[in-house]
């Protein structure tokens, strides 16, 4: 049965989610092995820029040629909103649990439906909000918020976490802007990750970070090497290049959704390569996150292509196909 582009678009999202999902157990085993926090935040855009730079180099490099108004929007994306949410993030997670942070950051999801539906037209249908919820209490168990009392949270903790939706679900909405306006994937992705590499170089400058990779590598041997390239191919390249891709065909709403996965995947990693627990109000909440992770792809695989119904307000500015 041939797959059309929507369908396609699912695809690329879920294997996306449940790529970028291995991120934390490659960080947790990369810090073990002492490679320091803030090395690891300045690496990733670091590394996502230069490869998906020369990507482009080699293969369209005129995908880098963009409308001015678009490379300052990709100023504020990367260094702003990109940067933005790493720092919260780092000011929250100190000030709050792990589980509360990640909630309130799916709670972006809805933002973006409304942010999507007044910038792009996209509807805001009950199947969304049912399966954002539904995701919402299945992520819940597998995150153990049951078990997080109230004398555990921090308010102020709570303000940084909440800024954290903001940023995504503009940041999020920004892509599917680049996409229906005729930039590349590749492009957005080099450009973002270049600003927000920037951001971060003043207290990771490159050379350090090579400085301290080929130092912890003389240490380590090849295994550091290895893990250092699982690490950069499967939740930074892999992840990113499926990202970009799924944005290419269906809304932002339904990719976040596909999204859920990620949590799951991490904790399945924590237990079998973490040895972490795994107990069965999780494996419960596995089982409800799938739910509107397989309903939404049966019921929304049936319509029309996302790019083939382009937004109302979206009227290209630049196109690389001129």
């Amino acid at each position: 049965m041939e797959l059309n582009k929507t369908k396609w678009g699912f695809i690329f999202a879920v294997f996306s989610a449940l790529f970028w999902g291995t991120a934390s157990t490659f960080i947790k085993v990369l810090t073990d092995l002492g490679l320091k926090d803030i090395t690891l935040v300045a690496m990733q855009p670091t590394v996502l820029a230069i490869f998906f730079l020369c990507r482009l180099l080699v293969s369209q490099p005129k995908f880098l040629l963009i409308n001015w108004k678009y490379l300052l929007m990709m100023v504020f994306h990367g260094s702003i909103l990109l940067g933005g949410v790493n720092y919260c993030n780092v000011r929250a997670i100190f000030l709050i649990p792990v589980g509360i942070l990640s909630i309130i950051s799916f709670c972006h999801i809805i933002l973006l439906m409304i942010v999507t539906r007044i910038v792009f037209g996209y509807r805001i249908t009950k199947e969304k909000i049912s399966a954002a919820l539904i995701a919402l209490i299945g992520l819940s168990l597998v995150l153990e918020i049951y078990q997080v009392g109230s004398s555990t949270l921090n308010w102020k903790g709570v303000f940084w976490a909440a800024l954290n939706p903001i940023g995504l679900s503009i940041a999020y909405t920004l892509i599917k802007l680049y996409l229906l306006n005729g930039i590349n994937y590749q492009t957005y992705i080099f450009y973002t990750n270049l600003f927000a590499a920037m951001f971060f170089w003043y207290a990771a400058p490159p050379w350090s970070i090579i400085n301290e990779m080929f130092a912890l590598g003389s240490l380590h041997g090849l295994y550091f090497w290895l893990i250092v390239l699982g690490f950069l191919a499967i939740p930074l390249v892999g992840s990113y290049t499926l990202f970009g891709k799924a944005y290419q065909l269906i809304e932002p709403t339904y990719v976040s959704i596909m999204f859920s996965l990620e949590p799951l995947m991490a904790t399945v990693l924590g237990y079998f390569v973490l040895h972490q627990s795994l107990n069965g109000v999780q494996m419960l909440g596995i089982l409800i996150t799938l739910i509107p992770v397989v309903y939404i792809q049966y019921h929304e695989g049936k319509g029309k292509d996302d790019m083939e119904i382009k937004a109302k307000k979206s009227t290209p500015i630049y196109s690389h196909s001129g």
